[in-house]
Formats: C-alpha cells, sequence, structure tokens
C-alpha cells in the first residue's frame, strides 16, 4: 500500500498459473481476498487521507 496516493499492490497465488500480481490505483476499485474472505475497496482502506495535502517531514 501506497501512503502518498492511492495505490495497492496485491500479490497472490493461482492454482493454475502460479504468482500473480494485481494492481489497484482507483478509489471506486475493489480487491477481494480470500482468506478471510472479504472485499474492500481503496476508498476503504484509504478513508481519512486527503492525497492533496502536502507530505510533512517528519524531524
Amino acid at each position: 500500500m501506497a501512503q502518498d496516493q492511492p495505490l495497492v499492490t496485491m500479490y497472490y497465488r493461482d492454482k493454475e498459473t502460479g504468482w500473480e500480481v494485481a494492481r489497484f490505483d482507483d478509489l471506486e476499485q475493489s480487491i477481494t481476498l480470500p482468506c478471510p474472505e472479504a472485499t474492500l475497496t481503496l476508498a476503504d482502506i484509504y478513508e481519512g487521507i486527503d492525497f492533496n495535502q502536502p507530505l510533512s517531514e517528519e524531524s
């Protein structure tokens, strides 16, 4: 999961093709997790985050 933009990269194993990569970069997209069975939108994951606000530098 990226901290500065809505971006999630998911690695998963497919029974037929082996390891696969899926990229999600739109807040309307949904990610389905196999275990535990759940579906999340990127909007759910990034709830409360304002990507237009500049990042503050920590001292």
